[in-house]
């Protein structure tokens, strides 16, 4: 949720931009060269055994205040149930 309303619609519009223009178009797709490495290993693991955030394995995040990366670009993964179904990890 955000917290006024030209936020809620900054939102919508960066939800959109990953839906075709046109219905029957393929997704938008954005020239990533030169900021994001493609070939980059996943550092996030979890520990057999142990209890662990979900989130953590598809987004990333600081583990001993050190950024681990996760299976998605950094600040991407958009979860869409957060605030309903704790349990069940839902998003793009």
């Amino acid at each position: 949720l955000v917290d006024d309303h030209l936020s809620a619609i900054a939102e919508a519009l960066d939800w959109l931009s990953f839906v075709p223009d046109v219905k029957g178009n393929p997704p938008p797709v954005l020239d990533i060269r030169g900021i994001d490495v493609v070939d980059r290993p996943i550092e996030f693991c979890p520990v057999p055994g142990q209890p662990y955030d979900p989130r953590m394995l598809m987004n990333g995040g600081y583990v001993d205040g050190k950024w681990l990366s996760g299976l998605f670009d950094r600040d991407t993964f958009k979860e869409t149930m957060a605030g309903w179904a704790k349990t069940v990890v839902a998003g793009r």
